[in-house]
């Protein structure tokens, strides 16, 4: 699995890279709706594999306690994102701080969530099968990837990968004879700071690069930022275009 070494070093650069976009709420609000829509149960185990700091899975908890006794497992690699979410909760979680791909068993769940997660995977297919394998019976989970069209994808790189990426997940998920589900989901992201290079626009470099902006050339920083102010909107942001791929055990 891909390192995560810039959120080792500066875990901020994740913090406030979200504070500019939309997209993480949009992802908690979609999750809870599909939640509540297909588990009626009193009880709800949940895993989010690559929790990062919390954002979501604290956000998940805080609108789904009063509606089920939650059993929640939080899954993240970098110490020091597993470690600034553990400072932020009083709520009892399973965390585990661990390389997903050394995890021979992932914990029972009801619904697996796993944002962003799946591109940094080197064995997808054992990493599915294993997903699958936990899901209780009637669970669900979700994949989220972004969209080649997504204006962050080109910035990156304008590679066709995350077609490719969809085309795999969808046939490994038919053959595990797993049904599934792909919603197109838009959010933005608001690039404004890059425009005078303030606090916020090292924040967007920083994110896109993986680098510490003091670590980032000055011909990569001026590269970057072309290229974002080129596909930027008239109101300084750019959209980001994910596919959501939610299957059902």
């Amino acid at each position: 699995m891909a390192n995560s070494s810039i959120y080792d070093k500066k875990p901020s650069v994740f913090q406030k890279y979200i504070s500019l976009t939309n997209q993480k709420q949009i992802l908690v609000d979609k999750v809870c709706e599909k939640i509540m829509l297909n588990n009626k149960s009193q009880n709800l185990s949940l895993t989010d594999i690559g929790c990062a700091d919390g954002m979501v899975t604290t956000q998940i908890i805080n609108k789904l306690k009063n509606v089920y006794q939650l059993d929640i497992s939080a899954i993240e690699k970098s110490t020091s994102l597993i470690n600034e979410f553990k400072s932020k909760t009083n709520f009892n979680i399973n965390f585990i701080n661990e390389d997903i791909e050394l995890i021979n068993t992932l914990p029972k769940s009801d619904f697996i969530l796993m944002s962003h997660v799946i591109s940094y995977i080197d064995n997808l297919e054992l990493f599915l099968k294993k997903v699958i394998d936990s899901l209780n019976e009637k669970g669900s989970a979700l994949i989220v990837i972004s969209n080649d069209s997504s204006d962050d994808v080109k910035i990156s790189s304008g590679s066709n990968n995350k077609k490719v990426l969809l085309e795999k997940i969808s046939q490994i998920l038919l053959n595990n004879q797993v049904k599934y589900d792909i919603e197109f989901v838009e959010s933005f992201i608001d690039v404004s700071g890059v425009y005078d290079m303030n606090d916020d626009g090292k924040t967007i470099i920083e994110f896109f690069k993986h680098k510490s902006f003091d670590e980032i050339s000055s011909d990569d920083i001026l590269n970057i930022k072309n290229k974002i102010l080129e596909v930027a909107n008239k109101d300084k942001k750019i959209i980001k275009k994910e596919n959501y791929i939610w299957f059902y055990k």
